[in-house]
């Protein structure tokens, strides 16, 4: 929930000018999707559609992502069991942002982007820090 909560709380910060990189690591937008998905890949998928109701998407980051203006940092992975990489690239789709990045992890998993000590992942980030 990290991700999308700190982009939903982006709405309420009234300085984002002084944000110089958001970084979206294996998240989504809108929590109705990710049960939809969760529902619908298990033996519950009959209920799946039942995620639209029982679940709120008050919260959601969507509005936030459309129109935030920093730049952005999308990590997915593609091994990832918790948030399929989907959600990660629908962010990045509607960002609307002019310097937005995608990232895709082909072995990744769930927020492991950095745990590796030899990952070639490590050094870009620092660039892309010093680069801002």
């Amino acid at each position: 929930l990290g991700g999308a909560v700190a982009m939903r709380a982006l709405q309420d910060y009234p300085e984002t000018s002084k944000i110089d990189l958001v970084v979206q690591d294996s998240t989504f937008m809108s929590y109705q999707d990710v049960g939809f998905h969760k529902l619908s890949h298990s033996l519950l998928f009959p209920l799946s559609p039942m995620a639209y109701v029982l679940v709120s998407d008050r919260y959601s980051s969507e509005e936030m992502v459309k129109k935030l203006d920093r730049p952005t940092l999308v990590i997915v992975g593609g091994k990832d069991k918790v948030i399929d990489e989907k959600f990660g690239r629908k962010i990045y789709k509607t960002l609307t942002t002019q310097k937005k990045w995608l990232w895709k992890i082909p072995k990744g998993g769930h927020i492991d982007v950095f745990h590796d000590p030899k990952s070639p992942f490590r050094t870009q980030f620092i660039e892309l820090v010093d680069s801002l």
